[in-house]
């Protein structure tokens, strides 16, 4: 039912793999094998056209951005022999929900949600509560905070983008925190103008002409307008050659009049991966400390 209403779509399932059907190098040792069906004419094309299941990994280096557009992937692999096929830019921003499906008893099923993505966890529990033939079994939906905990690395084998740093770029990257502490000591002081931020709605906009460049990721404060822009927006930042990178960490500074917020926890599982788990505060007079 769930591959019914999401495929195709931005949704991966994992589930354990029959024996002698699939082979090793798809499980990475884990006996487990996560599918997906890309909703892109190109790649359903190719797929078709295949005649076969395709095994293949994210079109960027390992931890690195993710890439949104065809010269991301390019920028990625410049130096490399690669054939890009260009089908416009994603139209989600971010990578697919991978959701694991574990079978406890006859009646009774786990859904784990490793990564949070476009298809939330509400959208989950609507299919499953409105769908006839899943009512008759006992279906336990379960996640994880982000909160900084590094995975293992079986489940970092199970479903990408499970350990602290990863969607990164390779500038030094903050989540950038509002504070009304007066305490600085032990801290770095930050020079602005060597730093390029990525903003939500506008809230650090008063500090922007002294960055080195600004972005707002969504300037109208929409969550799903801020995935969409975000990996952009990073890209363009590596680009910039500055010295750190700072992104409004909109889900603790508690932006108001938020749109499309059921995808908040989303983006803040990139935006927290993208730094590292790694912090700024900036202070009610202005300056930055890490």
């Amino acid at each position: 039912m769930l591959a019914t209403k999401f495929w195709p779509g931005p949704l991966t399932i994992v589930l354990r793999a029959l024996e002698k059907v699939f082979p090793e190098e798809v499980m990475a040792g884990t006996g487990f094998v996560g599918l997906r069906c890309p909703n892109h004419k190109i790649a359903l094309e190719l797929i078709k056209a295949s005649q076969v299941p395709i095994a293949a990994p994210s079109a960027n280096k390992f931890g690195h951005i993710s890439p949104t557009k065809a010269n991301h992937v390019f920028n990625d692999f410049v130096d490399n022999n690669v054939l890009i096929i260009d089908g416009g830019n994603c139209s989600v921003g971010i990578e697919s929900s991978v959701i694991k499906i574990l079978k406890l008893s006859n009646d009774e099923f786990e859904i784990k949600i490793l990564r949070k993505g476009i298809v939330s966890e509400a959208g989950l529990k609507k299919v499953i509560s409105e769908s006839q033939l899943l009512s008759q079994y006992k279906i336990n939906i379960t996640t994880r905070k982000i909160g900084g905990i590094k995975m293992d690395s079986k489940e970092a084998q199970i479903a990408p983008g499970f350990f602290i740093k990863h969607y990164s770029p390779n500038i030094d990257t903050f989540l950038l925190n509002r504070t009304n502490s007066l305490i600085k000591e032990n801290k770095k002081q930050i020079m602005l103008n060597d730093c390029v931020l990525i903003d939500f709605g506008g809230m650090f906009e008063s500090i922007k002409s002294k960055l080195f460049k600004y972005y707002d990721c969504s300037p109208c404060k929409d969550v799903f307008e801020a995935i969409n822009n975000l990996y952009d927006q990073l890209h363009l930042a590596e680009k910039e050659k500055c010295n750190l990178i700072l992104i409004n960490n909109f889900y603790l500074n508690k932006v108001e009049g938020l749109k499309n917020e059921e995808h908040l926890d989303a983006i803040y599982e990139r935006i927290f991966r993208s730094a590292g788990g790694k912090f700024a505060e900036m202070y009610e007079d202005g300056t930055v400390f890490i």
